[in-house]
């Protein structure tokens, strides 16, 4: 069993231990697995998460396949879960996401456990990818919209409120989604539609405008057309004015103190 290893990482040479990769994932909570799993005494974390974590690094500075080599070399267990049955795939790690999620969607409220395990039921649907999932609504609040959209809309959130702009692969990372697969924009696309969508009903700015491409510095084509269908555009207007007018009226709209988060 090799205890520690020494590679060479983005030009420089690093040693990992055991004992600091154990240590870094206690108290974590798993993220989203995909396809690959490391497993820390007992429990299934994504590959890139516990890589990031031991190294204290951004999981955008390698790929699964290195933290797979690398985890290897120290003799944990490295697990393909499509290689099992598709009910097992990911199941734990799904859970307890969708739990954390539901906790953090309730923080600072007065909401019942009875509620929020509920809750966690309809996020695991959601990270699952099922669009049917049912939505949520107690008390007649955000009837039309899933607890899962509710989560990121709050993340959205902080960082209009900070006048900042978030990238979608670190939106993906925040939500537990590993980004290799090429797809993965994708269903955070219709997550950010249909908070848009509720944004400019209620009347305020699109606030998917804050998720930008790290390429273009520019929210994805569906951003656009989305916006056309929901008559925000201006005659003749392109898209990187657009995009930009949307991200000015966002940052003014929710920095604004004492606004509502409703």
């Amino acid at each position: 069993m090799a205890d520690e290893i020494d590679f060479t990482f983005n030009g420089q040479t690093r040693r990992l231990s055991r004992d600091q990769v154990i240590s870094a994932m206690r108290g974590q909570t798993p993220g989203l697995i995909q396809t690959y799993a490391v497993v820390i005494e007992g429990r299934q974390f994504p590959v890139k998460q516990v890589l990031a974590s031991a190294m204290q690094v951004p999981r955008s500075d390698f790929i699964s396949t290195r933290a797979r080599d690398l985890l290897g070399r120290l003799d944990f267990d490295v697990v393909n879960l499509e290689e099992g049955s598709s009910s097992q795939r990911g199941g734990r790690s799904l859970r307890e996401a969708a739990l954390m999620a539901s906790v953090r969607f309730h923080a600072g409220g007065t909401t019942g456990v009875d509620q929020v395990l509920e809750d966690a039921m309809r996020f695991t649907t959601w990270l699952d990818g099922d669009e049917s999932a049912p939505a949520r609504g107690p008390e007649g609040r955000a009837d039309e919209r899933e607890a899962g959209d509710g989560a990121v809309r709050e993340r959205l959130l902080e960082v209009a409120r900070a006048r900042e702009l978030i990238y979608y692969s670190d939106l993906a990372e925040a939500l537990g989604i590993e980004t290799d697969n090429p797809y993965f924009a994708a269903p955070i696309g219709k997550i950010l539609g249909r908070i848009s969508k509720d944004e400019v009903a209620a009347g305020r700015p699109m606030l998917s405008a804050v998720v930008v491409s790290k390429d273009t510095k520019l929210p994805g084509k569906g951003f656009f057309s989305l916006g056309q269908a929901l008559e925000q555009t201006r005659p003749g207007e392109e898209e990187v004015t657009f995009a930009t007018r949307q991200v000015k009226l966002v940052h003014e709209y929710w920095s604004r103190p004492n606004v509502s988060r409703k």
